[in-house]
């Protein structure tokens, strides 16, 4: 029994082996599994060195004693396998090479994936990030693999975007980057001042809506002047003044690469426009100029347009929602009779009136390069888009194709008269909100008001229709800017805005406004005169009032509401049946018998018509 067992464990290759006499030879399993071990080039488990305890010494597992007889022949079999199997994996090595149809050349040509820039950026960002303990910013970190960084309101300040400015500093890809209403400040501000003068890839840079204001204004005219690479830069949002401007203004006369400028919703006003318009002229870069909505007016506008006269590269220029007037738009005609480059012209919202597209159109007469011309949200009604193509229509030098009024509605004379114009020319094309069912919707308001009998209401329509203010109307009509309008000055601009009033319709308007009859109008008069003209409307509308004139210290509009009327009483006039020049004033009481009239006679509040 004992010797079956022993048999047993030694076929498992247990048992103490130390004996040399008791050497059976392996089982045919074991040594199927030597072979297998040999093919496949392990090491036999009997020369594996195993760790059995950490605390114990690293022994080694002692193979069976064989016979020195068998055991020459067990490894002359082993040797065998074992160059059977070299000579196996030679064999396949040589047949994936036959099948590898890629030359050596080609590897070598074949681009490898390095660390590359995009995983350099990121870890300069990361470490960047650690450095200054902010949060990595997980929408740079996915842009970092295009070309274009937007990190618009992302709540950045002046650590984040020192974070991202040292992760550009040696980046080749990003081209564009975005860092609109992120409040960088000055100091952020300077590291990407700082960063472009050693990044050599990026084209496009937005730092709008930051409230850099003047130390910010310092240093964007420190990267219009170092930068060659910049492209395009939008600075618009900053609330940059005129004051500020002039270093910006200084840099762009330097400037010979950057194409796009976008100053927009700053506050340069009028003095701040003149100063662009200086730095505009000494520049040879730029083809694309954006400044609206700055409050330049009338001056500024022209400090612009002085500005182009000597530029020769602005192809589009955007200056809307800048409230130039008709004057504005005359000035800039002027200058654009002489310029050759500009193709893009955009007024929009710049309260031009039908006077102020006669004044553009005929002023330009002469330009053959200009393109596009936009007048949405301007007061120039049907009649004003008629007077344009009027214009075109008897001047066709002009090289205008697309006419933009998409919000204002048209009338039947004008689709005749751009029929006649395309005939001529092909390429010309409107674009027009609604279609009038009649005629234009303003004459029809003027023909109205011209068959009243007060006169000052046709002059009080035209200020209206016009979308003028009173002070707007002030300016147009004093030409001399004394400050007061003369009676020849009123009949020049009566004749100027081609109102049908005659020689007595206008004296009467200057009697009815000159209140202290020295024979000049000034404003405090005008408005005098108009809420005058207002209440005397209004009284009009009363139950039996009649056709008086109230001057302005006298009564205001009449009373409606029901208690005021209870307790300042009523006022109603004699008419026919007492005096027509008393007025009567009853006043409430609580028992009727109470009630009592008083009698005012009214002759010298009238005012002779």
């Amino acid at each position: 029994m004992t010797d079956i067992l022993k048999s047993k464990k030694t076929q498992r290759g247990e048992g103490n082996f130390t004996s040399k006499t008791s050497n059976p030879m392996p089982s045919c399993e074991h040594r199927t599994k030597l072979q297998k071990q040999a093919v496949l080039g392990f090491k036999p488990s009997a020369f594996r060195r195993t760790v059995i305890d950490k605390s114990k010494k690293i022994s080694r597992v002692k193979p069976p004693t064989e016979p020195e007889e068998r055991q020459v022949k067990n490894w002359k079999r082993l040797n065998t396998t074992f160059s059977l199997s070299y000579r196996l994996n030679r064999l396949n090595s040589d047949i994936d090479m036959s099948l590898n149809y890629e030359s050596d050349e080609e590897k070598s040509n074949r681009s490898t994936a390095s660390p590359s820039n995009a995983d350099n950026t990121r870890m300069v960002y990361r470490s960047a990030c650690k450095r200054l303990n902010l949060v990595p910013s997980s929408t740079f970190m996915k842009s970092v693999d295009g070309s274009t960084a937007n990190l618009n309101y992302q709540g950045l300040q002046p650590f984040g975007t020192r974070a991202v400015a040292m992760a550009l500093v040696s980046n080749l890809t990003i081209t564009e980057l975005s860092l609109r209403g992120n409040s960088i400040g000055t100091e952020g501000l300077q590291c990407l001042v700082d960063m472009l003068r050693d990044n050599c890839a990026l084209k496009v840079l937005d730092i709008s809506d930051n409230d850099l204001s003047t130390e910010g204004a310092k240093l964007i005219a420190k990267i219009i002047e170092e930068n060659e690479i910049l492209v395009s830069l939008a600075i618009a949002g900053n609330k940059l003044r005129e004051g500020d401007v002039q270093p910006i203004a200084d840099s762009l006369a330097i400037n010979t690469t950057l194409k796009k400028l976008d100053l927009s919703y700053n506050e340069l006003s009028e003095l701040g426009g003149i100063i662009i318009g200086k730095g505009l002229a000494g520049n040879v870069a730029l083809t694309q100029v954006n400044l609206g909505w700055n409050h330049l007016r009338q001056g500024g506008v022209t400090g612009v347009a002085n500005g182009l006269k000597e530029n020769s590269s602005i192809r589009y220029l955007d200056l809307c929602w800048n409230g130039i007037g008709d004057f504005g738009a005359r000035s800039l005609g002027q200058v654009l009779k002489e310029n050759t480059t500009l193709e893009v012209l955009d007024l929009t919202s710049c309260r031009i009136g039908m006077d102020g597209v006669g004044f553009l159109m005929t002023e330009m007469v002469g330009n053959e390069t200009l393109k596009k011309v936009i007048l949405r949200k301007n007061p120039i009604t049907s009649h004003g888009a008629c007077v344009f193509l009027h214009v075109m229509k008897k001047h066709p030098c002009f090289g205008i194709e697309i006419f933009d009024i998409s919000d204002i509605c048209i009338s039947q004379e004008f689709i005749d008269l751009l029929t006649e114009l395309k005939e001529t020319r092909s390429d010309f094309d409107v674009k027009h909100g609604g279609t009038l069912r009649g005629k234009d919707a303003f004459i029809h308001r003027e023909v109205k008001k011209i068959t009243m009998e007060d006169p000052l209401d046709v002059l009080l329509a035209y200020i209206k229709s016009n979308g003028m203010r009173l002070t707007d109307f002030f300016h147009r009509f004093d030409r001399d800017r004394s400050l007061g309008i003369t009676k020849q000055e009123f009949i020049t601009g009566i004749k100027d805005a081609n109102l049908p009033l005659n020689l007595a319709h206008i004296e009467k308007i200057i009697s009815r406004l000159d209140v202290d009859g020295n024979g000049i109008i000034d404003f405090g008069e005008l408005l005098e005169g108009r809420q005058n003209h207002l209440v005397r409307k209004r009284s009009q509308q009363t139950k039996g009032a009649p056709n008086i004139n109230l001057p302005a210290s006298g009564l205001k509009s009449p009373c409606t509401s029901p208690r005021i009327k209870q307790k300042l009483g009523t006022f109603k006039f004699s008419g026919i049946l007492g005096n027509p020049d008393e007025l009567m004033i009853k006043a409430p009481s609580p028992t009727p018998s109470e009630n009592f009239s008083l009698k005012v006679p009214i002759l010298n509040l009238a005012d002779s018509s």
